[in-house]
């Protein structure tokens, strides 16, 4: 990991193929076998991070200072971006989690409706839409891009949530914060990251 925060890097799993993938790029001590009960469809991020926390810290005999989770399926993330998000956390005392999450235009919440009855109305009331809109008059709206959050360690062991009460944004751009959640999502991540090849990095390959 080229992150320069981190200080130790786990791959938590339930699976054995991804088990030996990530100890033959990292080593066996990067691997941590996640119970069945906490790899199921419906198991919740913070107990699985409790679990990992855990017997990170028996193994290693440390108490950390933060939980950092990282999800896969944000493939664009960088350890630039690691350091950089850490790096706002870690200079405001009073924050206590930083996440990342990128500026919405497309699902803007002016824009999202629901059918009641036959009708179409707007979905978020103090969003709404009396013509059509330019994302250039939307009043900026964020989402997560679900790639990083960093959580003080009392935050995920004794409250139980991923993140706590004072949450900074690190905002990203919309290309980089692609979330691979169904088949057209991998397929588009494949073509980027097959345009990808041999640039530095993505924002030059978007130039």
């Amino acid at each position: 990991m080229e992150a320069q925060t981190l200080t130790r890097v786990v791959v938590s799993t339930e699976d054995d193929e991804i088990m030996q993938v990530a100890e033959s790029l990292a080593g066996k001590n990067v691997v941590i076998r996640r119970p069945q009960e906490l790899a199921q469809d419906v198991s919740a991020d913070a107990p699985m991070l409790q679990h990992a926390v855990r017997e990170v810290e028996k193994l290693d005999g440390v108490t950390f200072d933060y939980v950092v989770q990282l999800h896969a399926t944000t493939p664009f993330f960088t350890a630039q971006d690691i350091d950089q998000a850490l790096g706002l956390v870690l200079a405001d005392p009073a924050a206590d989690s930083v996440v990342s999450v990128f500026q919405v235009n497309s699902f803007h919440p002016s824009k999202l409706k629901q059918i009641c009855g036959n009708r179409l109305q707007q979905y978020v009331e103090q969003f709404e839409e009396k013509t059509t809109s330019r994302r250039q008059d939307f009043h900026p709206v964020y989402k997560r891009n679900g790639g990083l959050y960093a959580t003080k360690r009392e935050v995920v062991m004794n409250w139980g949530r991923v993140w706590g009460d004072h949450v900074i944004p690190y905002v990203m751009p919309d290309y980089k914060s692609l979330e691979v959640d169904s088949p057209i999502d991998f397929f588009l991540a494949d073509l980027l990251m097959k345009h990808l090849k041999g640039h530095a990095s993505i924002e030059e390959a978007i130039k």
